[in-house]
């Protein structure tokens, strides 16, 4: 015979969305129990950039940003475009009013915010509305000592240096402005305190780490290695689940419903063949080993309805020795470098938002091959800038065994080498360089915003992202369409309720984040746009299953 269990509200998937709602719940006095699949929680957040594009919040207002609701809802409008079912007005209402009252709610209980000044919106230049400031949320660097036995049951990365997100702008520079030798120091000073012992984390280790601290000292109980085998229901109405545990079946009764944060379909080979554009390959994503999309079919079987399953938050990635994958966001908009298909011809804004370079790989690809598409460097760009944090004055011997980079003494002979025409590469190079001398691409609008001069050379001039290629040696990378997740799924409404194919929500069961179809739908306006609803839409669930009994 089964177990049996019962609580107020059952949490699948531990992410962000998972964390507001079981804050929120547990506010109001109302029992939480978030199930996790893998081993360590944190899904898709504990490993993220830990950014929260978040407009007119409180953070932003103490730092002095005049952000407004006008403003934001006109960007976020241009961004998003025409309303559809995941976008529809009453969700774009909720997240743009319930976002900062979720940071306020969770500030109150003791969550640390900082904002992220001058990281700006990805499409500032672009749409009345955008900010040079930015809409960016983070949160402060996080000993995970904090967190005593529940540190090593979640997912951080204790590999990566302890730093804050703003901070990876001026690190780039490599000490050769002030801003960059400051964050340096502090970088350093992190450093040292983890050698004497600390466990000092930034970014999404941060955020989810400080989440998750007052998640458990509120009394969340959490259970991990727990798998979904169904959601059980009465009368239409979603009532629990039957759930995989320790070698044994467990029935759980939600008495308040059950929530969904289970993530995406990343590394789901079939469904990304089914739904996502060609070429796909799991061998390119980025997504957290979670993101295989049992939850989202179970749901569909059951009636709900799907949408955005084309999506994913693209971004140009590359794979390194032993299958390492990899992303290159900052690499495409420093100097000396330019990006073209495989007719030798530059195609895209190469400093624009990276979904909007995967989506632009994707539609070049139906007409002329650009997937691998190639970022074609020189010399200069080698002396002076880092690729994936590293000098390349030594590029490393396996790269250039194994085609990572391409190396070469002439265009002409790096284009033979990528199976490029050489005349269209020497004519791509010609047309740059007249561009980056002149300081405005007149071809694709890069450098002419805020965002587009981010991870530029700020001692570049004119613009600080366009430099010629002329140097020899030649050098260029291939450059793949990779995600960090899928960003369709499951149709939700406003109240964050699984919708069916009618529109009528199936009661008792809610969604948020990446199992979700995302109310950004093919646009990404700032950093943080893939955590943010992820975290408002948990937030905004837990608030309906609270107030209503389905």
């Amino acid at each position: 015979m089964s177990e049996t269990r019962e609580v107020d509200f059952l949490i699948v998937g531990s992410g962000a969305g998972a964390m507001s709602a079981a804050l929120r719940m547990v506010d109001q006095g109302l029992s939480v129990l978030i199930v996790e699949k893998q081993s360590q929680f944190g899904g898709s957040t504990a490993i993220s950039g830990g950014v929260l594009w978040i407009p007119c919040s409180t953070v932003a207002r103490r730092a002095g940003s005049a952000d407004t609701m006008d403003e934001a809802r006109a960007y976020f409008d241009a961004c998003l475009g025409p309303e559809t079912p995941a976008s529809s007005r009453s969700r774009r209402t909720a997240f743009l009013e319930k976002g900062p009252e979720c940071l306020d709610f969770l500030e109150r209980l003791g969550m640390r915010w900082a904002f992220g000044d001058g990281y700006s919106d990805y499409h500032e230049g672009e749409y009345a509305g955008g900010s040079v400031r930015g809409r960016a949320v983070v949160a402060p660097m996080f000993d995970a000592r904090t967190l005593g036995i529940w540190m090593d049951r979640i997912g951080f990365n204790f590999d990566l240096p302890p730093v804050m997100f703003q901070e990876t702008v001026p690190l780039r520079s490599r000490g050769r402005t002030w801003a960059s030798r400051i964050a340096y120091f502090r970088v350093a000073l992190r450093m040292a305190r983890n050698k004497l012992g600390a466990r000092i984390v930034g970014m999404g280790g941060a955020f989810y780490g400080r989440l998750f601290a007052q998640a458990v000292a509120r009394g969340v109980e959490f259970s991990a290695g727990v798998t979904i085998q169904s959601l059980t229901g009465q009368d239409g109405a979603v009532t629990g689940a039957i759930v995989r545990e320790d070698g044994h079946d467990v029935v759980i009764r939600a008495r308040r419903g059950v929530l969904l944060n289970s993530g995406g379909f990343s590394l789901n080979r079939l469904m990304r063949d089914i739904w996502q554009p060609r070429p796909s390959s799991i061998d390119w994503t980025l997504a957290n080993p979670g993101d295989t999309g049992e939850m989202i079919e179970m749901v569909h079987g059951m009636g709900g309805a799907l949408a955005l399953m084309d999506a994913s938050w693209w971004l140009p990635g590359t794979v390194l020795p032993g299958d390492v994958r990899t992303y290159l966001v900052p690499e495409l908009q420093q100097p000396h470098g330019f990006v073209v298909d495989s007719s030798g011809q530059r195609y895209m804004n190469e400093a624009t938002s990276y979904v909007a370079i995967g989506r632009s790989i994707y539609e070049r690809n139906k007409t002329v091959l650009a997937v691998p598409s190639w970022l074609v460097m020189d010399q200069q760009y080698m002396n002076k800038y880092l690729i994936l944090g590293a000098s390349m004055r030594t590029i490393p011997p396996a790269w250039l065994e194994t085609g990572v980079i391409v190396e070469a003494a002439s265009l002409a002979n790096l284009a033979i080498r990528c199976g490029l025409p050489a005349a269209a590469l020497e004519a791509s190079a010609d047309r740059f360089n007249e561009i980056a001398i002149s300081g405005v691409d007149e071809d694709f609008g890069r450098g002419h915003s805020a965002y587009h001069r981010l991870f530029g050379d700020p001692l570049h001039k004119p613009t600080p992202g366009l430099g010629t290629v002329e140097k020899a040696p030649f050098y260029a990378m291939p450059i793949f369409p990779a995600d960090v997740g899928t960003a369709g799924g499951l149709l939700t409404d406003e109240h964050a309720r699984v919708l069916r194919e009618d529109g009528t929500p199936i009661a008792g069961l809610y969604a948020t984040g990446n199992c979700t179809a995302t109310i950004m739908g093919h646009s990404y306006p700032g950093a943080g746009a893939s955590i943010a609803p992820s975290l408002v839409f948990g937030y905004i669930a837990a608030e309906h299953a609270i107030s209503n009994s389905h």
